[in-house]
């Protein structure tokens, strides 16, 4: 079991890790807004923080640590598949890990909550605390169990334990500055 956490885990981690160097060093590359500015009811779709270079960068970085991950691990997974395949996989997580966060940003524009934000005497504070740190885990959950085969128990053992590190590198934007509150 303890293979196959890493094995989800690492891959997401370390491709966060990096996404959050090339923030830092390239605040404006891929700048573009996912939403490209669309309104629904007068209000920003996803707003200025999601943009182009999220799904882009951790598609990218996270076919890369997820195939040194994969190469690393292979003999403790029991999952089997060819190496294009495993990058396509990989691939798609890192998308899908980007892509996940956008139901809850869409819902937060819709009620007025700036990115990054939830007044602290609203009573929904924590609902979108848990969100903020979960949503995209939920969803590469989803990918992990239909395209590697992992059980679910594994998977969110690793939901967990990534919650646990998404908190801690939110706090690493917040002392590079890349993140308010």
């Amino acid at each position: 079991m303890v293979y196959k956490l890493l094995f989800l885990i690492l891959p997401v981690l370390l491709s966060g890790l990096s996404f959050i160097l090339f923030l830092k060093f390239n605040k404006h590359a891929l700048n573009y807004p996912l939403d490209f500015g669309r309104k629904w009811r007068e209000k920003r779709l996803f707003g200025e923080n999601k943009t182009i270079k999220g799904p882009i960068f951790m598609g990218f970085i996270t076919m890369v640590w997820g195939f040194f991950t994969y190469l690393l691990l292979e003999g403790g997974l029991y999952v089997k598949t060819s190496y294009l395949q495993v990058l396509h996989n990989f691939l798609f997580i890192g998308i899908v890990y980007s892509l996940g966060e956008l139901p809850n940003s869409f819902i937060k524009r819709q009620l007025a909550i700036p990115p990054g934000k939830v007044h602290p005497k609203n009573p929904i504070k924590h609902v979108f605390k848990f969100t903020d740190t979960f949503d995209s885990l939920i969803a590469v959950g989803i990918a992990y169990y239909f395209l590697f085969n992992i059980p679910i128990t594994t998977i969110l053992i690793a939901i967990m334990i990534g919650g646990f590190f998404h908190l801690m590198t939110d706090k690493l934007m917040i002392k590079l500055k890349l993140k308010t509150t």
